[in-house]
């Protein structure tokens, strides 16, 4: 038996983790977002993991139930864009770049970046054609020529190559 504490503060014992784990998400319809009811970090579900000694991202731990291990080097995306849903279906691998791809698609990253990827291909694209200069081009964009340069070489952007 496992002991826990429901998100309602209630001591309760479990026959398995998983068992816990579950009782820890408001599970609703099999396309809905399922929301993770207890503890967070940064947005995000943070589950004790008893067999492991330690805590662990409630979406990844949802990954591993439902469908096994994580393979090395990949990690567990939403598809919902909801860091605090545990849906499987909501959930596939990717890499790091994928996720990076994927936030920069959906305009949700951190980085301030002032140009969307359409805008950065067609600097490049006039860059490459030549008859205008890097600050000509940050002039007109309203950026750094450091923005500009990133735009023509893809440095230091964190972006994929294939979005740069």
């Amino acid at each position: 038996m496992i002991r826990g504490i429901t998100p309602e503060g209630i001591i309760k014992y479990y026959n398995t983790t998983e068992e816990r784990f579950w009782d820890k998400v408001d599970i609703k319809g099999e396309d809905e977002c399922w929301p993770w009811k207890a503890k967070t970090r940064s947005g995000y579900g943070r589950y004790f993991y008893p067999d492991r000694y330690h805590e662990e991202s409630a979406h990844r731990l949802s990954w591993i139930f439902t469908n096994g291990d994580i393979p090395n080097g990949l990690w567990v995306l939403h598809s919902c864009d909801n860091r605090l849903c545990v849906n499987p279906n909501h959930l596939h691998l990717g890499d790091h770049s994928d996720n990076m791809g994927e936030c920069i698609e959906r305009n949700q990253h951190n980085t301030p970046y002032k140009l969307s990827l359409e805008t950065r291909r067609i600097i490049r694209d006039t860059y490459n054609k030549g008859g205008v200069t890097q600050i000509e081009l940050a002039k007109q964009y309203g950026v750094t020529k450091i923005t500009i340069s990133r735009c023509i070489h893809g440095r230091k952007d964190n972006l994929r190559k294939d979005y740069v």
